[in-house]
């Protein structure tokens, strides 16, 4: 994470003061070079549910209903339903079918990822930023979820689109 920090940041605050970062990465460099996500815990066991190809409610019931069985507060829980359902319409009017969601959960935290075949958006920052890819008039689900959740991670691979959708117990 402080990696990350460092190379996000154009200026560095020292017991010297302040001063430019050799390291910083334009935002664009920064994001098409992340590497692999590093799995979640919770994903080490297998999913306590997963569901193909569901309409953004039947997958917020299913989030509400995995998240009983942790300590997250109902403000949260909610915050993390209504992400859910963003996710899953995106992917479902943007990715390739079949959508497929997953939800793992903890005493102290719920995971859900939100697969599709697709390709993903193709613009890094989709998500990140209070506006919508260039001229694609797409981007807001994706940023309420990063608003609302404790970590967003957007991924693509051979198989397809993932956002794992993260929050944690207060």
């Amino acid at each position: 994470m402080l990696g990350d920090v460092r190379r996000t940041h154009p200026f560095l605050l020292t017991s010297e003061g302040s001063s430019p970062n050799d390291r910083y990465a334009e935002p664009h460099a920064f994001l098409s070079d992340r590497s692999l996500p590093v799995p979640d815990r919770l994903q080490q066991g297998l999913p306590r549910w997963e569901l193909s190809d569901p309409a953004p409610e039947e997958a917020g019931r299913a989030v509400a209903a995995l998240a009983s069985d942790s300590s997250l507060q109902p403000g949260s829980v909610d915050s993390l339903v209504l992400a859910t359902s963003e996710v899953v319409a995106n992917a479902s009017v943007h990715g390739r079918h079949p959508v497929t969601v997953r939800g793992w959960s903890g005493q102290d935290a719920v995971v859900v990822a939100v697969h599709d075949h697709g390709a993903g958006p193709g613009y890094d920052e989709l998500g990140l930023v209070p506006k919508p890819g260039p001229g694609s008039g797409l981007g807001f689900g994706l940023w309420i979820a990063h608003l609302l959740c404790d970590e967003v991670v957007q991924h693509v691979d051979d198989t397809g689109f993932t956002v794992r959708l993260r929050m944690r117990a207060r």
